[in-house]
């Protein structure tokens, strides 16, 4: 074997074994989460209701310091209501609301994309 394919060879396994390492630490092989940790991303299983559906999906969105900073209320028919939880703001690291403003950005999006 020429030196070239040697270090393909050997550069291509550690590459491969950084991957599955990293897979296995994310929980991407083989979850070490309990299940009720993970159950929101599994979508909503058997749920009619179009606006249950589409919060299901919502409430996966990204926010700063992974809060979920929302409380969403469907007591009113045809509508969802979307507030602040303000036991879950930060005001030392976010004295402006600008990162609950973001989060719930980002909750809105999801909701948009899966009420679509």
């Amino acid at each position: 074997m020429n030196r070239r394919n040697f270090i393909r060879l050997a550069g291509g396994g550690t590459i491969a074994a950084a991957t599955a390492g990293t897979l296995v630490a994310c929980g991407a092989v083989g979850s070490h989460y309990p299940a009720e940790a993970v159950e929101a991303w599994k979508g909503p299983v058997g749920e009619t209701d179009l606006r249950r559906r589409a919060v299901a999906y919502a409430i996966t969105a990204p926010n700063s310091h992974n809060l979920q900073p929302w409380l969403v209320d469907l007591r009113e028919s045809g509508v969802i209501t979307l507030r602040t939880d303000p036991a879950r703001v930060l005001p030392q690291t976010d004295p402006w609301g600008r990162q609950i403003l973001i989060g719930h950005g980002a909750f809105l999006e999801l909701l948009v994309m899966a009420l679509a």
